[in-house]
C-alpha cells in the first residue's frame, strides 16, 4: 500500500510523444526524410507570402469599416486599431504555423513549414533578423542551395515542396 490511506494510488501514466496529428491538419511530411522533399524555392515562397500579405490587408479592411463608427471616440479607435494591427498579424503568422505547419498563401503555393532540429514557432521571432540587413536573410533562398532563409537556419526549419 502506498500513501496515507488503505488503497495503493493508481499507476501514473507515461507521458506519450507520439501523439497524431488532428485530422484536419492533414498528413505531415516525416522531416527526417526531408531528402525526399524538394526545397521551396524563393519565387514560391514570395507568391506565398504576397498572398499572405493580402489576406492580412483584407483583415486590416475589415477592422478600416468596424472603427469607422468610432471615429467620434478617436482614442477608443485608436487604441482598437493599434492593437489590432499587433495582434492579428502575428496570431495569423504564429497560429496557422503553429497548427497546419503552413499558412494560407504556403496552402496555394503548395509547400510547408517542416521542422528539422528546432521550433516553427520560432520561425517569427527570427523573422526580424532576416528582414533587418536589407532583408538579406530573405535573398539567401536565391543563394543557397538548400533554399533556406536565415529565419529558417536560426529556428531549424525547412520550407519544402508539398505538389
Amino acid at each position: 500500500m502506498s500513501g496515507p490511506g488503505r488503497y495503493p494510488s493508481p499507476p501514473v501514466p507515461e507521458p506519450r510523444l507520439d501523439v497524431a496529428a488532428p485530422p484536419w491538419a492533414g498528413r505531415a511530411p516525416d522531416p527526417d526524410a526531408s531528402e525526399t522533399f524538394r526545397p521551396a524555392g524563393f519565387w514560391r515562397r514570395a507568391f506565398a507570402l504576397l498572398i499572405d500579405v493580402g489576406l492580412v490587408w483584407v483583415l486590416f479592411r475589415v477592422d478600416d469599416l468596424a472603427t469607422g463608427p468610432l471615429a467620434r471616440w478617436d482614442l477608443v479607435a485608436r487604441a482598437f486599431d493599434h492593437t489590432f494591427a499587433l495582434v492579428v498579424p502575428a496570431a495569423y503568422f504564429v497560429v496557422l504555423h503553429g497548427t497546419w505547419g503552413r499558412t494560407a498563401g504556403k496552402a496555394l503555393a503548395g509547400v510547408r513549414v517542416l521542422v528539422v532540429s528546432g521550433e516553427r514557432l520560432a520561425r517569427h521571432f527570427a523573422w526580424v533578423l532576416s528582414a533587418l540587413p536589407l532583408l538579406v536573410g530573405f535573398l539567401m533562398v536565391a543563394a543557397r542551395a538548400d533554399k533556406r532563409a536565415l529565419h529558417d537556419l536560426v529556428a531549424g526549419t525547412r520550407v519544402v515542396r508539398v505538389r
